[in-house]
């Protein structure tokens, strides 16, 4: 059925124990059949797996399973149970799915995030409509705004002055629009009104569908 599927009891034994999961868990199903789920789990992931499943009024949270906290395994996965109400009891059907690439993904945001807060430099990150997704601390610090605010706001809106060569900002934006690099020396304003002259320089990022910011 192409999903990784681990049934339980009321009591935490393994009903069901698919292929897939197999190949996830890296540990076989004559192992796992009819045994307690601990057997698939580090002692701190069962522990947490028995606080979700007691929570059983809530949305189902996921279990997240490093691949370094149990051997055999392939790779980090998440494991999302949910509860089946039947006549003798309860079952607890989840679902694995790999999130290696996910994790690994998360990680490398949170060292470029790091790496970004601590330049000097004010640098924005901004999607195809001009409008900010990140602002690093450099941004912060230069031009008074705190990171959160600046979020889904044009950079325009946010240095843009009385004398600020409006034309020069309109360029800008057409060159960031049409995926081009761009660079120019131009007065701007901090938070607080005061000129700045600053060199703003622009480069297209390309995303992993193919589209740029």
């Amino acid at each position: 059925n192409g999903y990784d599927i681990v049934v339980l009891d009321r009591d935490g034994k393994v009903l069901a124990y698919n292929q897939q999961a197999e190949r996830l868990c890296g540990i076989p199903r004559e192992q796992v059949l009819g045994r307690q789920v601990a057997c698939l789990l580090n002692p701190q992931e069962h522990e947490r797996l028995r606080a979700l499943l007691q929570d059983a009024e809530r949305p189902p949270k996921p279990l997240v399973m490093l691949a370094a906290a149990h051997p055999g395994r392939s790779s980090d996965a998440a494991l999302t149970f949910s509860v089946v109400p039947l006549p003798d009891g309860p079952r607890y059907v989840g679902i694995a799915r790999n999130i290696g690439t996910e994790l690994a993904q998360q990680q490398h945001i949170r060292e470029l995030s790091q790496a970004l807060d601590g330049n000097d430099n004010a640098i924005l990150l901004c999607g195809q409509d001009s409008r900010i997704r990140y602002g690093n601390n450099g941004f912060a610090r230069m031009f008074g705004h705190d990171p959160g605010e600046v979020i889904g706001k044009c950079p325009s809106e946010l240095i843009q002055g009385l004398h600020t060569d409006a034309a020069a900002i309109e360029q800008m934006a057409a060159r960031h629009r049409a995926g081009s690099a761009h660079q120019a020396e131009m007065l701007v304003y901090r938070r607080d009104g005061s000129p700045l002259w600053v060199s703003v320089t622009t480069t297209p990022l390309a995303e992993a569908g193919g589209s740029l910011v």
